[in-house]
């Protein structure tokens, strides 16, 4: 998996038939930080694909999936409309080590918390298995806009401060 930032270059426009059904769908243009530009394409009126604006950051998520006998790379949009567009600001945030300690601490007892979750439900899961579907709930929980952090509030305990 792969993860690469941008920002919007042309939103949503008009609606066009897809080439592989009768659905109608639209794209947008994301300009990512090494200068090259991906298309996105989605079904129309898609949230939050439709309520980009120009100038938004993004997250553009690559992933191998088998396919159909074939191993393809699937490309997944990250973005959260509730967040202004940029005014030409750098798309990268520079973190000093100890912000980025803690985002990795917070990130990694997310991931935990959604594990031991998802555990419960399904005791018979592999590792692999909680891991891929836990992966699955924090992105998409993500998209929706669920803040995960509310769930650690109550879960962390003070010695998670030690661990690095």
């Amino acid at each position: 998996m792969l993860i690469k930032k941008g920002i919007v270059k042309f939103a949503a426009g008009k609606e066009f038939k897809s080439n592989f059904s009768d659905e109608m769908q639209q794209n947008i243009a994301v300009t990512l930080e090494d200068g090259t530009e991906e298309k996105i394409y989605f079904k129309s009126g898609r949230y939050p694909h439709s309520q980009l604006k120009k100038g938004q950051e993004v997250q553009i998520v690559y992933e191998d999936k088998k396919i159909g006998g074939q191993v393809r790379t699937c490309k997944s949009l990250v973005a959260d409309v509730d967040k202004p567009p940029s005014a030409n600001q750098p798309t990268t945030k520079k973190l000093t080590a100890q912000s980025a300690k803690d985002f990795v601490k917070e990130r990694a007892a997310i991931m935990g918390e959604i594990m031991a979750l998802v555990s419960t439900v399904l005791p018979d899961a592999t590792p692999e298995d909680l891991r891929a579907i836990s992966s699955g709930i924090l992105i998409e929980g993500s998209r929706q806009g669920i803040q995960f952090v509310e769930l650690l509030k109550s879960t962390i305990e003070p010695e998670a401060d030690d661990l690095f």
